[in-house]
């Protein structure tokens, strides 16, 4: 009767256990009791396990995961700055962005909307907000004058624990100017550290009719203009830009070449290759048949005054001498067979009313 007993209490125990494990598991019921074996045994029909029989021997089976519940989950924002930094940062590169005179701020304190608002920077690099009054803020970077916001509602016990936000959303001293031979030129903002060149690239680079010289203002020292070469490969000549400086690429220098041409006038010199004589008389599309090649001369403009030089081009075309280089500002003046004589004053004169062509077309 005992045995009997004991029998009764084990068959109802393993028919609640196996009534919970079909309850647990991921897989219908049709799935589960769903094979029978050769033995008269039933076997689960779990997914995958009729492609694991065919398997050898320890070949190990993956079993797929049970689905993912429907239970309704909390929505999380996704963080929009890295832990400990501030969303509201501005660097684009190693150097912080510094507040300065015409900046406009958006600065607002958490649970008092009377005290923030919409700030311009004055002239003297201040802001005036309720309460506070006048803040200098001129060379702070946003997140400083975030800081000295909060302490100063502290200190004037107005608010005791101040959560405030600066939003620059003008930076208006923050530019850079780049002016002349640029084909794109205009202010532009000064993000972070950046230098020379990379305000040439931002204006589109240099046009054709730029010279390697370049001119840096400086907003502090107006009055001593920086001279560069573009050319150079020193750091020194690629420095670094601050508020408020002025990038001016100079124009090529002129070339003249008058008298008996076939097309007179000035050009513009080349800033990748230096100009000589036959070159200048090759833009000018050469001499005409009356042309007095042999009696030639070359103006140049140097600081004891303007020089004149005899030019023999019939021997310079024949190679008997040496083609000279020639320097911004000179005047190549082949006269006529029929006039060979004329005055350094009338040539310049001539210079004053030519047509100025590109070095190249």
């Amino acid at each position: 009767m005992k045995s009997l007993t004991v029998e009764v209490c084990s068959l109802v125990l393993l028919a609640t256990v196996s009534a919970a494990a079909q309850q647990r598991s991921p897989y219908p019921s049709s799935t589960v009791n769903g094979r029978t074996s050769s033995d008269g045994t039933q076997t689960p029909n779990y997914p995958g396990s009729q492609r694991a029989s065919q398997l050898p021997a320890g070949t190990p089976v993956q079993i797929p995961a049970a689905p993912a519940t429907s239970a309704p989950t909390a929505s999380m924002p996704a963080p929009s700055a890295p832990a400990g930094q501030s969303p509201l940062t501005t660097r684009i590169t190693a150097a912080p962005v510094e507040l300065g005179p015409g900046d406009l701020m958006d600065i607002a304190v958490l649970d008092t909307p009377e005290v923030g608002g919409r700030f311009r920077v004055n002239a003297a690099g201040e802001i005036t907000m309720p309460l506070i009054g006048a803040i200098p803020v001129k060379g702070l970077p946003p997140e400083q004058a975030q800081a000295l916001i909060a302490k100063k509602l502290v200190d004037g016990n107005f608010i005791k624990d101040p959560q405030v936000t600066v939003f620059v959303s003008e930076y208006a001293s923050q530019m850079v100017y780049v002016l002349g031979e640029v084909k794109m030129p205009g202010a532009y903002p000064l993000m972070g550290s950046h230098r020379l060149l990379d305000f040439v690239s931002a204006a589109g680079g240099l046009t054709p009719t730029a010279a390697n010289e370049v001119k840096i203002t400086r907003r502090d020292d107006p009055e001593h203009p920086i001279a560069l070469s573009l050319k150079s490969t020193d750091a020194k000549d690629n420095p670094e830009m601050h508020p408020g400086d002025s990038i001016s690429v100079e124009q090529s220098g002129l070339v003249y070449v008058l008298g008996d041409v076939n097309r007179p006038g000035g050009f513009l010199m080349d800033r990748h290759e230096q100009l000589t004589v036959l070159r200048a008389l090759a833009l000018a599309q050469g001499a005409s048949p009356t042309a007095a090649l042999s009696k030639a001369k070359l103006v140049r403009t140097t600081s004891n005054g303007r020089t004149a030089t005899d030019l023999n081009l019939k021997m310079l075309l024949k190679g008997g001498m040496d083609d000279p280089a020639l320097k911004e500002g000179d005047i190549l003046y082949v006269p006529s067979g029929r006039m060979v004589k004329r005055s350094v004053d009338a040539i310049l004169q001539g210079a004053t009313t030519a047509a100025v062509y590109a070095a190249r077309p």
